[in-house]
Parts: C-alpha cells; sequence; structure tokens
C-alpha cells in the first residue's frame, strides 16, 4: 500500500446523545507524553498521512473506510460527508479523488439519515439509515438495490423495538464487519439496561448480504450491567468490539470494564471475561441514581474509560483506547483534557505495551485503522495552515 506517509449525536426522537456528543466536539489544555512499556515492546509515531479536502469537506469525518485493492493492499479510501451527503472515494496509490457517491434524502432512492456504510465493492455499498432503522444497498451512482429492517418491520418512531434490538450509532471503530456472506456489527441498549432484558438483549448483528436475514448474539456481562448500575447514556453502553478471523471470535470492549470479553458466532454462547495482567481500572458506579448531566461529566472526567478496540491481523495484537481519568478541581468543563492512552494487548489479552499519544482535544480516536503499515488515529492538527488536510497519525510496534 503506497499510502504516501510522510515524516513530518444529536438528538432524535428517542435518544439525547447528551454526554456523548460533549466529548466528540470538545476542546482544552495539555499534557506530556509517556510509553509504559514490557518486554521491549513501544508503540512509536511512525509518520502522517495528509489527504487534501476540498471547500466543502470538513475534517472529523464520521465515517471512514478503507478498501482493498486487487493486490489484497488497502489502496482506497472512503469517507462520509455530511456536508454534501456523499462517499468520497481516495485513491491512496495516486493520491487523487474517484467520482463521489451520492446519497439523496428523498424520492425512490431516498436515504433519510445516512450515519454509517459498508463497501463490499464499487456497486454493492450498504449504508445504514439511522432514521428509518434499515440497511439499503446501494450502487456507487446511489441507486437503491434493496432495503430491510433491522428492527423486525417495526415502525422505527415506537421506542418499544429499543427493548428487543440494539440501537446502531456506527463510527469507524465500530463499523460493520465482513464475514463470510454476512456483515456482523454490535449496536447497544442505550439507557441503563433492566434486569428483565439483560438475558435477552443481544447487541450483536449478523446480516446476510445475499438474503437480508439477521441472527442475534450475545448479552451484556451481568458483572458490568444491570439495575444496580446507573449507566444510563449511550456513553457507558457502547460496544466497542472487533473480530479476529484467524480464531473466528468477537472481541468486546466495554466502557466501563477495564476486562475484555470474547465469544464465538454460535448459537447459546457466552460472553467470556478474560483476565489480563496489569492494574488496570474500572469505572466505579454512580454515587447517585439518576445523576444530571454536570455530574455525569464528573464522573467521565475521574474514571478511566475505555473507546475504539481493533484487531491487528497483521502482528495478531488488539489496540484499545483508553481514556485516563485526572482530577476534578473544577477547572474542566469538558473531555479535552484526558490523556489518551493506547494499549496493545498480545493474542492471550497480555498487555505489552501503552502509550500516551497526547489529549482527547488533538485526537479523532473514533477514526482508527489499522494498516499492514500501522496503526493510523485522525489527527486534529491545531495548526490553521493544515484545516484543508484530513490528517491520520501512523503507529507502529517495535521490539528492542
Amino acid at each position: 500500500m503506497k499510502m504516501n506517509f510522510y515524516t513530518t449525536m444529536v438528538k432524535t426522537t428517542l435518544i439525547s446523545f447528551s454526554v456523548l456528543f460533549i466529548f466528540l466536539f470538545s476542546c482544552d489544555t495539555k499534557n506530556k507524553d509517556l510509553n509504559n512499556s514490557s518486554a521491549g515492546y513501544e508503540l512509536i509515531e511512525a509518520g502522517e498521512l495528509y489527504i487534501s479536502l476540498d471547500s466543502l469537506t470538513p475534517s472529523k469525518p464520521p465515517f471512514v473506510q478503507l478498501i482493498k485493492g486487487t493486490n489484497q493492499e488497502d489502496s482506497l479510501l472512503t469517507f462520509y460527508n455530511v456536508l454534501n451527503n456523499s462517499i468520497y472515494w481516495y485513491d491512496l496509490d495516486r493520491a487523487e479523488y474517484l467520482p463521489k457517491t451520492p446519497l439523496v434524502t428523498e424520492g425512490e432512492n431516498a436515504i433519510q439519515r445516512a450515519v454509517g456504510y459498508h463497501i463490499i465493492n464499487q456497486d454493492s455499498i450498504f449504508v445504514y439509515d439511522m432514521n428509518r432503522q434499515k440497511l439499503v444497498l446501494i450502487n456507487q451512482q446511489g441507486r437503491k438495490i434493496s432495503e430491510n429492517s433491522l428492527i423486525g418491520d417495526e415502525p422505527s418512531s415506537d421506542g418499544n423495538w429499543t427493548y428487543k434490538y440494539p440501537f446502531l450509532f456506527p463510527k469507524t471503530v465500530t463499523g460493520m464487519i465482513r464475514h463470510k456472506d454476512e456483515l456482523i456489527f454490535a449496536g447497544s441498549y442505550i439507557w441503563a439496561i433492566p434486569d428483565r432484558i439483560l438475558d435477552t438483549f443481544k447487541f450483536t448483528v449478523a446480516y446476510n448480504i445475499k438474503t437480508g436475514n439477521q441472527k442475534h448474539y450475545h448479552t451484556y456481562p451481568k458483572s458490568n450491567f444491570g439495575s444496580e448500575f446507573d449507566w444510563n447514556d449511550p456513553f457507558y453502553t457502547t460496544v466497542y468490539y472487533d473480530w479476529n478471523p484467524k480464531e473466528e471470535k468477537m472481541v468486546y470492549s466495554f466502557p466501563i470494564s477495564s476486562s475484555i470479553f470474547t465469544a464465538s458466532l454460535q448459537e447459546g454462547s457466552i460472553l467470556q471475561e478474560v483476565a489480563n495482567t496489569n492494574d488496570l481500572q474500572s469505572a466505579k458506579p454512580h454515587s447517585t441514581k439518576n445523576p444530571a448531566i454536570e455530574e455525569m461529566l464528573r464522573h467521565l472526567i475521574v474514571s478511566d474509560i475505555y473507546q475504539g478496540f481493533k484487531y491487528d491481523p497483521y502482528n495478531n495484537v488488539y489496540y484499545r483506547v483508553s481514556l485516563k481519568g485526572i482530577a476534578d478541581s473544577g477547572e474542566h468543563t469538558d473531555l479535552s483534557a484526558k490523556p489518551i492512552v493506547i494499549i496493545i494487548y498480545d493474542a492471550k489479552f497480555n498487555i505489552l505495551t501503552e502509550k500516551q499519544i497526547g489529549l482527547s482535544e488533538n485526537w479523532n480516536h473514533m477514526n482508527m485503522l489499522v494498516t499492514r503499515e500501522g496503526l493510523l488515529i485522525e489527527y486534529l492538527d491545531p495548526n490553521p495552515e493544515t484545516e484543508d488536510f484530513l490528517i491520520f497519525k501512523k503507529f507502529q510496534m517495535t521490539q528492542n
């Protein structure tokens, strides 16, 4: 893959994504970098990828997908532009754009609210329509081929479906995964999970791309969720995950738990907690029931919160994002001062190294991608001269 590296929610009728969006669009202060490693492993910054943006394209695209070319190397980078409702295609080898895929909100090809997508090829693009809770198949010109409900054809305006089907709000790190003839993706229960659905609510969907049939897998671990825990916000209940094709298993990370969980895509399979070998901290429950937004924000500031989670098939390791807790002195009004730490686990979930890459204000870590050449994370450069570029920092794991 010739990637030209250089050295140098919104409110819906159902949900208020209050704290989540405070985080996604926040900014503030500075902190020093650190790197803790064992057995000689390190995560080092090894270059940057600059992609020029036109005047209609902002940085921080809400969704990005890398696509392999005929040589099985990542050769196309695609991203969703919310300003003109289009999917952009960028040729990494030639450093130029291809014709974009327009999405429309009315007519026979309508997708009312595109959020995430998965590209099989140029004529098979699955787009998630959040307003209608449907997965829509289109071609590169934006023409609709088919669509299927993800909530059993129940009315999307009727909140009762949320007790049976996961709510999806895909980001790059929580995108759809192709496995044989299925797309696999996980959603979440967006409020505090009542005990009556704890054994029945399954958050992972396996969607057959040929038939549209769907299967649901895996429930929240009782050790961390249920009525005794007041995780009443999608910031706490979002499921982060990836697929390990070598072992054919899902690997899960939950924001409030330092543990990692695994499960196979088999009926009746149970999430298995995997112990790790360090002193990572799980978030403690709120001290009060139904906390106010301000109290919830303070709780997020002082707690270790875990987010993006990706498997690296080239090195057989896992990358996990940790937003480290900081002392709440009252001066912090958002999450931008929280240090971002990348934790690397081996195949047995032993920690190889931890790398603090900076503060939340300078990173859109929801846009995290694994390539043969390293881990890419979108960097939010404060330099105004770079505002017309989409920038990814590249990190590589080394062993001395």
